[in-house]
């Protein structure tokens, strides 16, 4: 439903990227989806997006492709983690 109506996931799940069917579900979806990283409770993960809004449109402005890219706590840090043709690639590769 994200990628179809074009919105932004957010996960706290750090695993997400070691799990093939998540990732292909996601790439395959069009998902832009943001990783929030650090041991924090819900609210302050949510205070440190709210503070890095700024950090995140410039970051959604230079990657349209689908992507997992990282939000880190309390240092307003946006960075790719993995972006949709490195994905394509490796997917390639493994068939």
């Amino acid at each position: 439903m994200a990628g179809r109506h074009r919105w932004i996931a957010l996960t706290h799940n750090l695993r997400i990227r070691y799990t093939p069917l998540q990732v292909e579900t996601l790439m395959r979806s069009g998902v832009r989806c943001f990783v929030l990283v650090g041991h924090a409770p819900h609210r302050e993960l949510a205070e440190n997006f709210v503070a890095c809004l700024n950090s995140v449109q410039r970051f959604l402005a230079r990657h349209r492709e689908p992507f997992l890219a990282k939000i880190y706590r309390g240092r307003s840090k946006v960075a790719m983690w993995l972006p949709y043709a490195l994905w394509r690639k490796r997917s390639a590769d493994q068939k």
